[in-house]
C-alpha cells in the first residue's frame, strides 16, 4: 500500500468521503474520493479517476507521485469544483482487497452519509 503525505499538522480538519456527485456540495472543504485510475499524466501531478458512482474526475497532486498508480486509489484533499480535487495525500488499495471490493455497497454508504445532516448523532 502507498501513502504520500507531506502537509501534516496539528490542526487536521475533518474530511467528507464523497463520491463524484457529492464533490460539487464540499468545494473548497476537505474531502476523501475513491476512484479507479483511468490515467496519469507523465508529469505524476494530474491523475483521471472514475469514482465508485461512475463520474470522472481530476485529481491534481500537491507534489508529483512517484510511483505507477493503478485499480482502486483513495485521495484526500481539497474539493476544487464539480470534478477536480486538490490532493495533499493518497492511499493505494492492494489488489487482493479490491478483488472483492463492493463497489454498488460502498457507494450506498457514501451517498447515505451525505444525505445525513451529522450521521454520527441519533
Amino acid at each position: 500500500m502507498a501513502f504520500q503525505f507531506k502537509h501534516q499538522t496539528e490542526n487536521v480538519e475533518p474530511r467528507t468521503r464523497v463520491n463524484g456527485s457529492a464533490l460539487v456540495r464540499h468545494i473548497g472543504k476537505q474531502v476523501s474520493i475513491l476512484g479507479n485510475i483511468l490515467s496519469t499524466n507523465p508529469n505524476g501531478v494530474s491523475i483521471e479517476i472514475k469514482t465508485t458512482d461512475n463520474h470522472v474526475v481530476t485529481v491534481r497532486m500537491m507534489e508529483p507521485i512517484q510511483e505507477p498508480l493503478s485499480g482502486w486509489v483513495e485521495f484526500q484533499g481539497v474539493a476544487q469544483g464539480k470534478n477536480a480535487v486538490s490532493s495533499d495525500m493518497y492511499m493505494q488499495r492492494p489488489s487482493d482487497i479490491t478483488e472483492k471490493f463492493d463497489v454498488d455497497q460502498y457507494n450506498e454508504a457514501v451517498t447515505l452519509l451525505n444525505t445525513i445532516s451529522n450521521p454520527w448523532t441519533l
